[in-house]
């Protein structure tokens, strides 16, 4: 039997791990996100905890560094993303063992966050982290089309209304659009800056989904009013 090493990342793993991902997290897992993760100058000085069984990795967990903002102070944030454990070493402690190592090496972020799911949380409860609540969610139904469309009677609840196509001042646009925008930030809680640099990195460059950007215009006075970014 080999011995369990937990280490920092090298540049010779990547190709296994992006195997190790596909294997045991998704199928489309691939170089280019692993890069678009990792390697954009967006996200530059994060960190990548690594666990190598018999000479093979067979696990990771990094973190990527955020800006944040409360009380018009910065803060950096770092944020675990894509954790993963082959399937034939779950069981043993190996994503705890990262986790461990992972923290200790983030001394240069103010807080560590992440989004785990039900069967992950308890395992990060038992190493010090804390709940900040469920996120806000907001949402607004679009009307429908006609009265015969079988998703009518989610409407009912919200209220009816039907969809005229008559919002002319909502243009389809693009990232580039954006560059202007100026993001309002929460003055109680810890917000994400979602500036220009942050938004064409997450959905303008991102080679995991595809974004539409709608944008609303004063045209007398050439400024935007509204976007939004929805998913294709």
């Amino acid at each position: 039997m080999g011995d369990l090493i937990i280490r920092n990342f090298k540049t010779d793993d990547k190709e296994q791990l992006v195997e190790v991902a596909k294997k045991n997290l998704s199928k489309e897992f691939s170089v280019k996100r692993w890069d678009w993760l990792y390697n954009s100058p967006e996200n530059e000085g994060s960190h990548i905890i690594v666990a190598e069984y018999d000479g093979q990795a067979v696990g990771s967990v990094g973190a990527i560094k955020k800006r944040f903002v409360l009380n018009g102070e910065e803060y950096i944030g770092g944020r675990h993303v894509d954790p993963v454990v082959d399937v034939s070493m779950r069981g043993k402690g190996v994503f705890t063992k990262m986790l461990k190592v992972l923290n200790e090496v983030n001394t240069d972020v103010d807080f560590i966050y992440t989004f785990p799911n039900k069967a992950s949380f308890r395992g990060f409860e038992k190493m010090g982290y804390t709940s900040a609540g469920p996120l806000p969610v907001g949402y607004c139904h679009m009307g429908f089309q006609n009265a015969g469309m079988k998703d009518k009677i989610k409407y009912f609840k919200t209220g009816f209304k039907l969809c005229l196509n008559n919002h002319t001042n909502v243009v389809k646009g693009s990232i580039e659009d954006l560059k202007d925008a100026v993001w309002k930030m929460p003055a109680d809680r810890y917000a994400l800056v979602r500036d220009y640099r942050y938004i064409s990195w997450r959905y303008g460059k991102s080679p995991i989904k595809n974004y539409d950007v709608l944008i609303c215009r004063n045209e007398k006075e050439e400024i935007l009013n509204a976007c939004v970014v929805t998913q294709k």
